[in-house]
């Protein structure tokens, strides 16, 4: 667990200048497009080895064995159990996507009830049996193709838990964040479709980390670590839906076309959970009758990615209406159409790093006074022992235990944390925020210099053990 203290100080130490932003965080980046398997998965190896290099990997189903949806939503034979689903979400409003109808760059989005599409879906696999199992259906190719996708279920039946997040994916900070808040919002899914469904070409948002398991069902993946996208990018800056298409070999569309590398494919069974790294571009099918399971979700190791991402999507915001470039309001204009093409604009990312900062900072600063006055005692001749391993601040290979509140991490969260947090507040936000957005502005100014006291203690005390 050296790497967790050797960023840490790295990350405390360094002035973090915008140039050399990402610098920081890519030299612990990985070139590998193997896709790793793994037939399961401790926080400690997945930490090591995965998310610190940001590195795609497929878990094997012993975590999900136990869950409740692999057990009632899927009926013998492995297909959906479409009376369960009926009788249980029968009645609740679903998002379903058009994957057979195009409008403004991505599927058609409607909304169905659960009834309705439950039917739409054996419906569809009579047709298909029909005619052999050709997934266009009829010579006329009329099959409709529907696709219930990004269903936030946890929100929708919050008493109701289907599955169990895995230790490996417990340091979510995007959805503690939304739980935290008064906002009804998440980035838990569900998805449903008959096969032939399908995900166009994206990355995920805030080029955040997903991990995605399949309840039943098969999946095949494409994916391209970041900069591979670049190759498929139209004469307009926009992406294809189908990377898979001939209109990429078009050259007048897609210059750089050429360029292109072979996607790496994966097959994902049922039971199976895949972890998408940050900012990777992909494209989904589904190869059968499928149920998956998805989370958005970020942490420490992808912090200045999600951060950067947030701050390219603005300048991409301001080139759209630079001709208003000067106006009164302008910025404030700018975090308004943010907000809404990406979910979160910086007052709402200020807010959410204050909301996983305090927890983290509060635990640290509980463990270091413990540990300097575990200290003063002993210099005194008291020999109690330390309440705990944790209180000693024990190094992470002496406890052979890394979990994501060991006091190594709480440091490594709490240094990333505070590079973003300093980068943040040295840009000039007040033009951004409204006078009562603004009254944040003090408050993680003082949480910063806390956090740097802290961070500080730390790291003298680790020197001095």
């Amino acid at each position: 667990m050296q790497d967790v203290v050797k960023i840490s100080k790295e990350f405390l130490n360094s002035s973090a200048r915008p140039d050399d932003f990402e610098d920081v965080r890519l030299r612990y980046g990985s070139t590998n497009r193997e896709v790793v398997f793994v037939d399961d998965l401790s926080a400690a190896d997945f930490f090591e080895q995965f998310l610190l290099p940001n590195k795609a990997c497929l878990v094997g189903g012993k975590f999900t064995q136990s869950w409740f949806a692999r057990e009632k939503w899927v009926q013998g034979g492995g297909k959906p159990n479409w009376s369960f689903l009926k009788e249980q979400y029968g009645n609740v409003k679903v998002p379903v996507a058009d994957c057979s109808r195009e409008e403004y760059g991505s599927h058609v989005k409607i909304e169905m009830t659960m009834s309705d599409y439950l039917d739409y879906w054996q419906e569809d696999i009579q047709a298909r049996s029909c005619d052999g199992g050709d997934d266009e259906g009829s010579p006329s190719n009329q099959r409709r193709i529907l696709y219930l996708k990004d269903w936030h279920f946890c929100r929708q039946f919050k008493d109701s838990p289907v599955y169990t997040v895995a230790d490996a994916f417990k340091s979510d900070w995007l959805n503690e964040f939304w739980d935290a808040t008064d906002c009804d919002d998440d980035y838990r899914f569900v998805y449903m479709g008959p096969k032939g469904t399908w995900t166009p070409f994206h990355a995920d948002v805030f080029k955040s980390y997903s991990w995605s398991t399949n309840v039943c069902g098969r999946k095949r993946w494409l994916l391209f670590p970041p900069g591979e996208e670049k190759a498929f990018l139209s004469r307009f800056g926009s992406f294809p839906l189908d990377v898979t298409s001939e209109e990429v070999n078009d050259k007048s569309q897609y210059p750089a076309s050429e360029s292109a590398t072979s996607p790496i494919e994966v097959i994902q069974e049922a039971g199976q959970t895949i972890f998408v790294p940050s900012g990777w571009h992909h494209q989904v099918e589904n190869l059968e009758d499928t149920i998956s399971i998805n989370h958005n979700w970020g942490n420490a190791c992808n912090l200045t990615i999600l951060w950067a991402g947030l701050r390219s999507d603005l300048e991409k915001v301001e080139e759209v209406i630079a001709d208003c470039r000067g106006m009164d309001g302008y910025e404030k204009h700018c975090q308004m159409l943010l907000r809404a093409h990406n979910g979160l604009n910086f007052y709402e990312f200020l807010k959410l790093l204050l909301t996983i900062i305090e927890p983290r900072l509060a635990k640290l600063k509980d463990l270091v006074s413990g540990a300097f006055c575990q200290d003063t005692s002993r210099s005194n001749g008291d020999s109690t022992p330390a309440a705990t391993d944790e209180c000693r601040l024990l190094p992470c290979c002496k406890t052979g235990v890394l979990t994501f509140d060991h006091p190594h991490m709480l440091a490594f969260d709490l240094t990333c944390l505070r590079l973003v947090l300093s980068h943040m507040l040295a840009q000039s936000l007040a033009p951004c925020l409204s006078t009562e957005e603004s009254a944040i502005l003090p408050r993680a100014t003082d949480i910063l210099e806390a956090m740097t006291k802290c961070l500080s203690s730390f790291v003298d005390h680790h020197h001095a053990q």
